[in-house]
């Protein structure tokens, strides 16, 4: 009786390995399908990483801070070279030419009461 038992036991042992291992070997052959793919990305991204040209953010920078001091001393220049222009009216008799109100002297009332 426990000869008949036990065979089945080695019985259902080997069975159960034999799931076991087309269980083991389906997941390998899944793990490998997808180790291929993940190297297949990796070796892409390096393809493209490649292609970059490095300190991208640094020429960016200094090429800002050229473009900021060009403008900066040609607002300078720019300045020296603007000349005035006399400008001659036509007037007639009674009229009065009106100038810009920065030019305009201004006139304050003086209080006269004191307190």
């Amino acid at each position: 009786l426990r000869d008949e038992f036990r065979e089945q036991e080695r019985e259902y042992r080997k069975h159960q390995d034999e799931v076991r291992r087309a269980r083991q070997e389906k997941a390998a052959q899944e793990r490998s399908a997808r180790q291929a793919e993940y190297e297949k990305t990796r070796r892409m991204r390096e393809a493209e990483k490649l292609d970059e040209q490095p300190y991208v953010q640094e020429m960016t920078l200094i090429e800002q801070t050229v473009a900021f001091c060009k403008s900066l001393t040609s607002t300078k220049e720019v300045g020296e070279k603007k000349e005035e222009k006399e400008i001659k009216h036509d007037l007639k008799e009674g009229m009065e030419v009106l100038t810009r109100k920065e030019d305009r002297e201004e006139y304050f009332f003086v209080p006269t009461a004191k307190k």
